[in-house]
Parts: structure tokens; C-alpha cells; sequence
């Protein structure tokens, strides 16, 4: 989370312009991409949370790689959009500057999107076992 904020904070030295076009790419990127990696990997914490008290260990990971291989293939429509955000956003009617530095910035986020959809699956294997230490570093 605080990729982001810094991000925008960042922008708004640089003027009006970027910092509308980052908050307006943030949010989107927020709502299309995180925010759905985040919910398909809560499920992920039931299921670890129940192998977990079960003693059945060899679950946690099994369950773990599936939500991997699961999540990694929806990053690849929410790509796809993030790629032509600024067409959907002047048809929306946003300014084309706003969203042209919008595109850009989402452009960037793109590879941090596989990355949460596998660090998403690996925070949720740390919780389901009380273990807060690995995902402080």
C-alpha cells in the first residue's frame, strides 16, 4: 500500500496534471486489479486455516500453489485493460492528458500485479500458521 501512496505523493510535485492522472490510475488499478487479487486469495485462508488445525501440513502448499496458479491467469484480462485504460477512460469523458499519464503509470504497475498474486497466496500460508515474522521482510 504504501507503493502507491508515496507514488502520489511523488506526483504532486510534479503538478496537477501527473497528480490527477496517478490518482486516477491508482484507484482504477485499485479496483480492477488489487482488489480482485486480494478477494481470490481469501478463500485461500479458510481452506490453509482448516488444513492447518487438521494437521494435514502437505495442504497448506497444495492449496497454496493452486491459488497460485489460479490467480496468475487473471492477471492477464486485468492486463489487457489496464493496457487501453486511457481509451476507457476519454470514453468515459476524462481529460486525454489525465488519461494518457493514467496509462503510462499503469503501464508500470503491470509486473507488480503478478507479484501480488503471489505474494497475496504466500501472506495468506503465513497467517493460516500464526507466522508474522516472514512477511515483515
Amino acid at each position: 500500500y504504501l507503493l502507491l501512496g508515496v507514488s502520489m505523493m511523488m506526483a504532486g510535485h510534479l503538478g496537477e496534471l501527473a497528480l490527477s492522472g496517478v490518482a486516477i490510475a491508482t484507484a482504477f488499478c485499485n479496483v480492477t486489479g488489487f482488489s480482485l487479487l486480494w478477494g481470490l486469495c481469501g478463500a485461500l485462508e479458510t481452506l490453509n486455516g482448516q488444513a492447518y488445525g487438521a494437521t494435514q501440513y502437505y495442504k497448506l502448499g497444495s492449496y497454496t500453489y493452486c491459488a497460485i496458479i489460479c490467480s496468475l491467469p487473471i492477471c492477464l484480462p486485468v492486463c489487457l485493460l489496464w493496457m487501453y485504460m486511457d481509451k476507457l477512460l476519454v470514453l468515459i469523458g476524462q481529460d486525454p492528458q489525465v488519461a494518457e499519464i493514467a496509462n503510462r503509470y499503469a503501464m508500470c504497475l503491470i509486473p507488480g500485479l503478478f507479484g501480488y498474486a503471489i505474494v497475496q497466496s504466500q501472506v495468506r500460508f503465513f497467517q493460516s500458521q500464526s507466522l508474522v515474522l516472514p512477511m515483515m521482510f
